[in-house]
């Protein structure tokens, strides 16, 4: 009953433009977190009807989807079960929100590659991998000299255990970025992944000295450690007691 006010004003509203995709995936929303699957269900396709491309449109109804057990029907739209959901058990309002900004920003800007990296990073965050890569594919497709288009892939790509693939994009961002400190980070994870720890540990420090981060450090101590390196890891060791003290 609480939700009925905010309904009713957007009743009045998708009555006077029925073939609104955000007022009907608005509704929708109120409808899921008023524990109404079914109706959210109804407006979130209609909405994808209005706007086949809309990833917020996917995304909210595989989540009625898999709210009414019917996760078979979900991962046809590409999307698994592993959907992030905020501590209500739905998936939050902020990712909702950037998804409908990224989606209206990519319709805005058919020939641009951030709008699809930014988006599949939401996707990312939402774990589901490979919505994500095929926008990270799509962004290379329109430049394929992005380094954060690269970068993203590679997160992709490692979500589906395809670490050799992911490990080709991080090298290309670093090659493309060099001055970017989380790629160099990010690849050393990759490396270290695919146990090449010398690696591993150059791209940790290469990392390391764009910006010190407790992260890279902790990565390449690990890295240290599994080549017999003790005498540089107990150093690292003490750099992450200085900067983090309570924690150790």
């Amino acid at each position: 009953e609480s939700f009925l006010p905010e309904i009713k004003a957007l009743d009045a509203q998708i009555a006077k433009s029925p073939d609104d995709a955000g007022l009907l995936l608005e509704r929708a929303r109120l409808f899921t977190l008023a524990g109404r699957p079914l109706l959210a269900l109804d407006d979130c396709e209609h909405a994808m009807k209005i706007e086949p491309a809309s990833m917020r449109a996917r995304i909210q109804t595989a989540e009625a989807l898999l709210d009414t057990a019917r996760a078979d029907d979900a991962a046809k739209l590409q999307v698994s079960k592993s959907l992030a959901r905020a501590h209500d058990q739905h998936v939050s309002e902020q990712a909702l929100r950037e998804l409908g900004d990224e989606d209206a920003s990519i319709r805005e800007n058919p020939g641009k590659a951030e709008p699809l990296v930014a988006r599949a990073k939401t996707l990312r965050e939402l774990r589901q991998f490979v919505l994500a890569l095929a926008d990270a594919r799509a962004a290379l497709g329109i430049d394929d000299k992005s380094a954060a288009a690269h970068l993203e892939a590679a997160h992709d790509l490692h979500g589906l255990d395809q670490s050799k693939e992911a490990l080709t994009h991080a090298v290309k961002a670093t090659e493309l970025n060099p001055n970017d400190g989380a790629a160099w980070h990010y690849r050393g994870v990759l490396e270290a992944g695919r146990a090449d720890f010398p690696a591993a540990i150059e791209s940790q420090t290469r990392s390391l000295k764009l910006g010190e981060s407790l992260e890279a450090l902790r990565a390449r101590e690990n890295c240290e450690r599994r080549i017999g390196q003790v005498g540089k890891a107990d150093a690292d060791l003490k750099r992450i007691r200085e900067l983090e003290p309570a924690k150790e």
